[in-house]
């Protein structure tokens, strides 16, 4: 499927994979394939950043500065990666807290800065 020339992909697909699963232990086969999803997102943007770095973002045409083909699918495929990782739940997750409500509401309130 990967072009000799293009097989410099393989270890920064197959490292995104390994982190993916570390961040979802015992993840079920759909999970799987959405991070085989996720993972072949992340191959086609990697080759076509690696296309824009040799070529450019732009091309000069009839009408004026236009972005490259490549350059206009990289949204669609940056877009199925994100897609993806929402959908294995690797969005922002709730902070565990110990105690009760009653011990929770007792507290002091906490020193960290409010995130969102």
């Amino acid at each position: 499927m990967i072009r000799s020339e293009d097989a410099w992909v393989r270890q920064p697909i197959e490292r995104y994979v390994a982190a993916l699963v570390r961040d979802k232990p015992n993840c079920t086969a759909g999970e799987q394939s959405v991070v085989e999803i996720a993972a072949t997102a992340k191959g086609c943007c990697l080759l076509i950043l690696h296309e824009l770095k040799q070529h450019g973002f732009t091309q000069k045409t009839t009408a004026g500065l236009e972005l490259t083909p490549a350059a206009k699918d990289l949204k669609g495929f940056l877009s199925i990666e994100l897609q993806a990782l929402r959908v294995i739940g690797l969005e922002r997750r709730a902070k565990t807290v110990g105690g009760t409500l009653a011990e929770l509401l007792a507290s002091p309130p906490s020193k960290e800065p409010h995130v969102g």
